[in-house]
């Protein structure tokens, strides 16, 4: 499993996510739609005319079209009002049909949209629930995935709940994909395994705590600042995983059996050898319906506009 990330300095944003927009899918006519919602007015107003400008010069520069589909940029302006992005962003989704949502002068306007991307099956989410499933249906065919949102990266009180409900429908392991060790301390409490997520959250459950995901980010920021002081640095999208070194896995619980360690160590040294990909058909959605050929891989393109779930997925 790979983790797709965007690293880009503040004015350079827009036109990053322009160039991206090669990947998005469109049907011949009709153009790729981003909603942008910036501070254009209010104290943030500096953050958001610089965005605006960097997106203004991009498509100066490069065209309104990226890979032959045409960009439509819709600015809005919420003065960075978290209650002002969030009408927004709602209008943007259901009036306007947006396929991206960007901008955000501030923290909390990004949070106050969040939940209507999520509820939207904003891809990178998505991805990461059938990523599991996939994985986890490899070994055993009839497992299935109890999906409960929460609508938030953070919010441990709401992590905990969440964790509590699929405890009590008797799930046996719970995964989590947001940022505080609350699942896990749930899981400690009620004697359920659990999956970390970003870190190594061992100390909050070191019964429970299986293996975590680690987002690492030092080999990029390396790059990054050898490249800034080569005069090279550019703005720049990125797919980086296990084998640029983005990515790794928390030490193995105690308990994890020496047979599955080597198979989770084979899929680590696959993944980075390009032999493994766990979007490879036969892939079918939860109607049944066949999505992905047996054989076929998944392209990134489709990967990174991904809103269906897997079968197997109860959300």
């Amino acid at each position: 499993m790979l983790i797709r990330t965007k690293l880009l300095s503040r004015a350079a944003l827009g036109a990053a996510l322009l160039g991206a927009l090669a990947l998005a899918p469109a049907r011949a006519q009709e153009p790729v739609k981003i909603g942008l919602i910036l501070p254009m007015t209010g104290g943030q107003a500096s953050t958001g005319k610089q965005i605006d400008n960097a997106v203004k010069l991009y498509m100066q520069q490069n065209g309104d079209s990226v890979a032959g589909k045409k960009i439509e940029v819709i600015l809005k302006d919420d003065a960075a009002d978290p209650a002002n992005t969030k009408r927004i962003a709602q209008e943007l989704i259901v009036n306007d049909k947006v396929n991206f949502i960007a901008g955000f002068g501030v923290t909390p306007a990004a949070l106050a949209a969040a939940p209507l991307a999520t509820q939207a099956k904003i891809p990178e989410v998505v991805m990461g629930v059938n990523a599991f499933t996939l994985a986890a249906q490899a070994v055993n065919p009839k497992i299935t995935t109890k999906l409960v949102m929460i609508d938030t990266w953070f919010d441990p009180a709401k992590e905990a709940a969440a964790a509590e409900t699929l405890a009590n429908l008797g799930c046996d392991v719970i995964a989590q994909h947001v940022d505080s060790p609350a699942t896990l301390q749930v899981c400690e409490k009620r004697k359920i395994y659990g999956f970390g997520y970003g870190a190594d959250m061992s100390r909050f459950a070191p019964h429970a705590h299986l293996t975590a995901s680690l987002d690492l980010w030092g080999p990029y920021y390396i790059e990054r600042a050898k490249a800034m002081l080569a005069g090279s640095w550019k703005s720049d999208d990125i797919w980086w995983g296990f084998k640029e070194g983005l990515l790794g896995m928390a030490p193995f619980n105690k308990n994890v059996p020496d047979n599955v360690r080597a198979a989770a160590d084979k899929i680590i040294a696959d993944t980075k050898a390009g032999t493994y990909e766990v979007f490879t058909g036969p892939i079918s959605d939860q109607t049944g319906k066949e999505r992905i050929a047996k054989g076929q891989r998944m392209e990134d393109k489709d990967l990174l506009v991904m809103d269906w779930y897997v079968k197997g997925v109860q959300s």
